[in-house]
């Protein structure tokens, strides 16, 4: 998987860093010398100026990842993965990092395992097939009722499931709306705990994982108020977080 890495990084274009070409390649040419410090501030530098550049953030979640730093190299991936949804190394990365800070994340149940897959397909996917059910529901539906004038008795058995169909692809696709459009947060620091308010003295409420995803509520003088699935909201510091839309 390691390699898998190092053949990403070698072979992302330099124009990618532009404008600032020899940077870039400072970074690679410190990382294949294992410099790794040096390649961190390489890419955090051009991650500065293109914050939102998915190249550069997984290119620093390496260098991120060699120091140790798993839960800093998780939430620049994740980032890079919702700014580019087809960036196949980041799924990789994110994936086997994973598996070795949360060693039983993967003893889901099948329907868990069933709901993730299905939240995890196109959102026009989802819409393509509500959309495409109700047109072929409202069609049939006029024309066994409007125009050939027949009892819903009489109606086709098969037109009785498209009507379930129709709301089940309509609850996914509000389902997978809001799960892409909901700002979610990967916690970088070790021993996090939430606190009741915005403050370094406030008390503390819950422990937070490195690496774990929580949902962001709210900000307040470089605080955020985030939620984990089954937690109260609690205050934790900006800079202990990396924000990314989705899950």
């Amino acid at each position: 998987m390691k390699f898998l890495f190092l053949i990403f990084l070698f072979l992302t274009p330099p124009v990618l860093a532009e404008p600032n070409e020899s940077t870039f390649l400072d970074g690679i040419a410190a990382y294949k010398t294992k410099d790794f410090e040096k390649a961190k501030e390489a890419f955090t530098t051009l991650a500065q100026q293109h914050p939102n550049h998915p190249a550069l953030l997984y290119n620093l979640g390496l260098a991120e990842y060699q120091q140790g730093r798993f839960g800093m190299a998780l939430g620049l991936w994740r980032k890079a993965r919702t700014l580019d949804a087809d960036m196949t190394p980041a799924d990789q990365a994110i994936s086997f990092t994973e598996e070795q800070l949360f060693p039983d994340k993967n003893n889901k149940t099948f329907i868990i395992t069933i709901l993730h897959t299905l939240l995890s397909l196109p959102l026009w996917f989802w819409w393509l097939l509500s959309l495409g059910s109700f047109a072929v529901a409202g069609w049939w539906s006029l024309e066994y009722g409007v125009k050939r004038r027949l009892t819903p008795n009489l109606w086709p058995s098969w037109l009785y499931f498209v009507f379930p169909f129709f709301i089940f692809t309509t609850i996914f696709a509000t389902l997978d709306y809001l799960d892409h459009t909901q700002v979610s947060a990967t916690i970088v620091q070790k021993d996090l705990e939430t606190r009741v308010d915005p403050s370094e003295t406030a008390p503390t409420l819950a422990p937070l994982e490195e690496g774990q995803v929580v949902s962001v509520e709210k900000h307040l003088a470089g605080w955020v108020q985030v939620r984990t699935q089954n937690g109260a909201p609690g205050w934790v510091p900006q800079n202990s977080v990396i924000e990314f839309k989705g899950r």
